[in-house]
């Protein structure tokens, strides 16, 4: 079987389906993550949004975001808009948005919903700046149209593909679930500090697991782990 390049794995379907909704709208970044337990983020993918960000993201104002996940769990919003959550008089008030949006020109933020059970378990942010504007009423209802296609592809054919690579990985070299984590990152091609920031722990524990991913696999290089990977996991 021929193996798809690097960064295909395992977050194809998150880069294309970022490049889809970008054909449709204008934006000045974005993002696509998964959501795990206690509500963290995690397996992000970021289209022109610095890692930095999303270290100070995660790291300090997570917990601020008027749009954070849980709260629109076993509702029916599909795509939510900061300003339908926190009117602009009120927003500007903030420290969310005075000491993070403001500082990184994040004027607008739209966020599409993916839900399991009624518990969202993906989030599409979507920014802009100031100079483009707010998203237009035909702009959110082309994301809101486009919203039950991905998630549909997203429960029924990414993350159970994506569940099964995770258990093969496992198994065959007898890793442990955040060692598994790293090495699926590893993979896509994030660094080692990129990788830190995506599962919010330490540098220096990352270089740990992998360390212990290298001797599990029997490799020496990163090239050699990420090649010998790639030959256990089913990648279309």
């Amino acid at each position: 079987m021929k193996k798809e390049p690097l960064d295909t794995y395992p977050s194809r379907f998150q880069h294309e389906a970022l490049a889809l909704i970008e054909g449709l709208v204008s934006i000045t970044s974005s993002a696509f993550y998964l959501i795990g337990a206690n509500s963290k983020h995690h397996q992000t993918v970021r289209h022109n949004l610095p890692s930095d960000i999303g270290k100070q993201y995660s790291q300090k104002y997570h917990s601020m975001d008027p749009l954070w996940p849980s709260q629109f769990n076993n509702t029916c919003d599909r795509v939510v808009t900061i300003d339908s959550v926190l009117p602009q008089n009120k927003l500007h008030k903030t420290i969310y948005y005075q000491d993070f949006m403001k500082p990184n020109n994040h004027r607008y933020v739209a966020d599409i919903l993916f839900r399991q059970q009624g518990e969202v378990i993906a989030v599409i942010s979507l920014i802009r700046s100031q100079d483009i504007g707010q998203f237009s009423e035909e702009e959110l209802s082309a994301l809101k149209t486009l919203q039950p296609f991905l998630e549909f592809t997203l429960n029924s054919i990414y993350l159970p593909k994506r569940f099964k690579n995770r258990g093969t990985l496992g198994e065959r070299f007898q890793l442990t679930p955040r060692e598994i984590d790293v090495l699926e990152r590893a993979v896509s091609g994030l660094s080692n500090s990129d990788i830190a920031i995506d599962l919010n722990i330490k540098l220096s524990t990352v270089k740990t697991h992998l360390i212990s991913v290298f001797k599990k696999a029997k490799v020496s290089s990163r090239a050699e782990l990420i090649a010998k990977a790639l030959k256990e996991v089913e990648v279309r």
